[in-house]
């Protein structure tokens, strides 16, 4: 439990945006494949 304590706030935050940015990337690549 302490390890996950022990992650920077920063790499917490960058992690969460890049999960968000490559949802978005596949979620508009499969609408274009959709079309």
């Amino acid at each position: 439990m302490s390890e996950i304590l022990n992650i920077p706030i920063g790499t917490v935050k960058y992690r969460l945006n890049y999960g968000k940015k490559k949802m978005r990337e596949h979620l508009e690549g499969f609408v274009h494949e959709g079309r």
